[in-house]
């Protein structure tokens, strides 16, 4: 049986599959906008109509399930039911949350700009060993990097720049790709 609404907005009403001419897609197109039009009857009838006719015409244009492409009815229909009061269109992104991802994409992108600085002066340190590593002089650090080591200064790595920098670079990278996949998912 469908609902009035469905009926007056002019459905077809499939043979069923066994019928001749019947169309099994048909019947599951039917059932599952029945269903969803059952979900949002808390909505004005005419704004219920409106969606379920929308539906219909794009679920008609494609040849696929309805679940597959919008998923269970009730839960589909309870994201236009939530927008009205939330003031939010279904799936947007408020600007809170736009906010919160940017201030984590910067310090994410930081990360990502000093793990790089590190493995590369990390794997710059066996071709030049001299003037590549952390440097101290006296008691203030000098430098870290590439051409900052001088005479009078002291690598405090040595031989160990290779894998201490570059295992640095490795974490500070991996920390700030982590960083801006969850920027990206909250």
């Amino acid at each position: 049986m469908t609902s009035p609404g469905l009926q007056a907005m002019g459905e077809r009403r499939p043979l069923g599959p066994g019928a001749p001419g019947g169309d099994p897609r048909g019947d599951v197109l039917s059932s599952w906008l029945t269903s969803f039009e059952a979900s949002l009857a808390s909505l004005p009838r005419s704004e219920r109509e409106d969606l379920v006719a929308e539906h219909r015409a794009h679920l008609e244009e494609i040849d696929e399930p309805p679940e597959s492409v919008f998923g269970v009815p009730e839960r589909y229909a309870a994201r236009f039911l939530e927008a009205p009061t939330s003031g939010a269109v279904p799936g947007a992104v408020s600007g809170w949350r736009r906010l919160v991802r940017l201030a984590a994409s910067l310090p994410a992108l930081l990360l990502l700009l000093l793990g790089l600085i590190f493995l590369t002066t990390g794997l710059a340190a066996p071709f030049d060993p001299e003037s590549t590593g952390l440097f101290v002089e006296g008691s203030a650090l000098v430098g870290l990097g590439i051409g900052v080591g001088d005479a009078s200064s002291t690598n405090l790595l040595g031989i160990w720049s290779l894998p201490i920098l570059g295992g640095v670079g490795l974490l500070l990278s991996l920390a700030g790709l982590k960083l801006l996949d969850w920027s990206r998912r909250s």
